[in-house]
């Protein structure tokens, strides 16, 4: 498993699938200009022990239904983005390790 550093960078949308069949510890993607994720953005995405998912310092508004369907992270960072809503499924079947951390301050 390995480390996917894309951040500081300006990425507007990351199109379904684009992570189909990666296996990783850590992926960052903080610092771009994210305003949205697609359903199936995460996708077929396996993180290790200990995973990290980082998406702070972004522009999302939304975080649609299931898009983090089936992931297992240790953590995931969705700090100081413009989230105004929120679905009922958005983290529907996401599993975090026993010191899991959500933070969306």
């Amino acid at each position: 498993n390995g480390i996917l550093d894309m951040s500081q960078n300006k990425l507007q949308d990351l199109p379904p699938k684009v992570f189909d069949s990666l296996e990783l510890d850590r992926l960052y993607l903080q610092n771009n200009n994210l305003i949205q994720l697609h359903a199936e953005t995460f996708q077929n995405l396996t993180f290790g022990q200990n995973g990290i998912l980082d998406m702070s310092q972004n522009k999302l508004q939304d975080l649609p239904p299931k898009v983090f369907d089936s992931l297992e992270l240790d953590r995931l960072y969705l700090q100081n983005n413009n989230l105004i809503q929120l679905h009922a499924e958005t983290f529907q079947n996401l599993t975090f390790g026993q010191n899991g951390i959500l933070d969306m301050s």
